[in-house]
């Protein structure tokens, strides 16, 4: 799926990890197992409500959207709160929140216990993620840089062998929420044990509601969250439609688990190679133009091509324009922020994600609905296509304008 910005820089990664503190190591670990346990189960979800338990498509796409919303929607406060409240009591509320989550999708049986596990989930995400990264960046001292290469790996590593192990026991999907709450509790311990119930580090002295004012005055932060919610929508049909599809149209189920498990292994294997090389010669805003461009070929071969290979050829496609933007997304916010609010920079770019998730699940999940019952998949895909073509373009007309704002200031600056 997703993975950071950081790059190795020549240290051997085992060397690296023997040398961090307890609890940096803590964190990776925890990192691993969060990745593990939400890849084994979050990309099967929709088909687990549908074939298992007999939920509407309309209302699987609301369900998600709980969960996305809550998940990218929430960092921009919680990653302000980790440096205010007790790291460990964060994520100890993350943990709890995630296997809360997990036990309401084993046990409930309607609509409203999917809602309310769905936004457990999320919860835990938005508590665990920003103050784990926190954690980790203030204990991992002089290796702070292979530390975080070393969380890329993990949340690389955990997702491609979560869709991995949810498509093998795709049959009893509930066994595999278990093993994630087996995990989770266990981690849970080894949070008390190793990570230090230190105070708050010291934090911007604003309250948080008049830090998120500051941050939405700045019309470059808004235009890379408003340009990043349409890759957004377009992770989302990966996740979501692409996975019904294969089942409506090819009659897949758990096969499609190893579809996940082949973007995870690109993103994880390429990402290093391929931005070395295209990230020093292009701009940022370029490389996710290029990066939207590669989803807009994808979505077209599932248009175009109503065959088995073109879900090989999108999964492809996609993973290559999806290891181009999400690091640049968080390179971008990061070099348009202030350093002294990087963190609220990152945070509330994320908020593009939530958005792109809403848009994605409720209106790709109305769409994909209407094509199913239509037998118009063709359109889909190719609306699809058109979205990318558009994000493409924004990210590109973005960079543009931020140039001629950059050197019409240097020049005014001169005269």
């Amino acid at each position: 799926m997703a993975a950071t910005e950081t790059r190795p820089q020549g240290t051997n990664p085992f060397q690296a990890f023997a040398a961090m503190s307890r609890e940096a190591q803590a964190m990776l670990v925890g990192i691993l197992i969060n990745t593990l346990g939400t890849f084994m189960v979050v990309p099967l979800l929709a088909l687990y409500l549908r074939l298992s338990m007999g939920e509407r498509v309309d209302r699987i796409g609301l369900i998600l959207t709980v969960l996305i919303l809550a998940n990218q929607g929430m960092p921009v406060v919680t990653g302000m709160l980790s440096d205010r409240w007790n790291a460990r009591t964060l994520l100890s509320i993350g943990i709890v929140s995630r296997i809360a989550g997990y036990l309401g999708f084993i046990l409930g049986h309607d609509f409203a216990t999917f809602l309310v596990s769905a936004l457990l989930v999320g919860v835990g995400g938005a508590a665990f993620t920003p103050t784990a990264k926190a954690v980790l960046a203030r204990s991992s001292g002089a290796l702070r840089l292979q530390a975080f290469a070393l969380r890329s790996a993990a949340v690389n590593i955990g997702a491609a062998l979560g869709p991995l192990i949810g498509g093998l026991f795709f049959v009893q999907l509930k066994i595999v929420f278990v093993a994630a709450i087996a995990l989770l509790a266990l981690y849970l311990m080894a949070v008390w044990i190793t990570v230090r119930g230190r105070g708050p580090i010291q934090a911007a002295r604003q309250p948080i509601f008049t830090a998120v004012i500051w941050l939405l005055r700045d019309w470059r932060l808004l235009s890379l969250t408003i340009a990043s919610a349409g890759f957004w929508y377009l992770y989302t049909q990966f996740n979501f439609t692409f996975s019904m599809y294969s089942h409506d149209a090819f009659g897949w189920s758990g096969q499609v688990g190893l579809l996940f498990t082949a973007n995870a292994l690109i993103v994880l294997s390429l990402q290093y190679v391929i931005l070395a090389r295209v990230g020093s010669d292009l701009v940022g805003w370029t490389v996710c133009a290029l990066g939207a461009t590669m989803l807009a070929l994808g979505f077209t071969s599932l248009a175009a091509f109503h065959v088995t290979g073109a879900l090989v050829l999108f999964t492809v496609l996609f993973s290559l324009g999806e290891l181009l933007i999400v690091p640049m997304l968080d390179t971008l916010a990061s070099e348009i922020a202030p350093l002294v609010t990087v963190g609220g920079y990152l945070g509330f770019v994320s908020l593009g994600w939530a958005a792109g998730g809403l848009l994605g699940n409720l209106g790709g999940g109305t769409l994909y609905a209407t094509a199913r019952s239509q037998g118009t998949f063709a359109a889909f895909w190719g609306i699809n296509a058109l979205v990318a073509v558009v994000t493409a373009l924004s990210f590109l007309f973005l960079g543009w304008l931020i140039r001629t704002f950059a050197q019409s200031a240097s020049e005014s600056g001169v005269a």
